[in-house]
């Protein structure tokens, strides 16, 4: 599997680390990606790697040179991920056709919280989600 240099950088002025990661280890270093257990469908794994940083405030972030995967590449980074999340880790089919990152993430909120008045009033209170 290929290799990316990424820098993850925090809030508190301190140098970037460099290291080399997998597209399955930087999904899994960008802070709260994951946290919903759903693994992203291609459109959105490749919206994620061709803007070069994934930042989350406080938490820091991660950059690196923008890239794409093609469809075995993809195949290969979710069953890395898979591999290593196990049955914590989906692939939902009925979110593989968000075509973005926002839709993605307002269809995984909802889909996963269905009954949180919290996570619904997020929701409908944000009109994009930003990485």
């Amino acid at each position: 599997m290929r290799e990316i240099e990424t820098r993850d950088f925090s809030m508190n002025g301190q140098a970037p680390e460099v290291e080399r990661r997998t597209p399955a280890a930087l999904l899994q270093a960008l802070p709260y990606l994951l946290w919903h257990n759903v693994i992203p469908p291609m459109a959105v794994a490749n919206e994620i790697f061709r803007a070069g940083e994934f930042g989350a405030g406080m938490s820091g972030g991660v950059t690196w040179d923008p890239f794409e995967l093609d469809e075995a590449g993809y195949a290969e980074m979710a069953d890395a991920l898979a591999e290593d999340f196990g049955a914590d880790l989906v692939r939902d089919p009925d979110l593989d056709a968000k075509p973005t990152y926002s839709a993605w993430m307002r269809a995984v909120l909802l889909t996963r919280y269905p009954d949180n008045a919290g996570i619904r009033a997020l929701v409908d209170g944000t009109e994009e989600f930003k990485f």
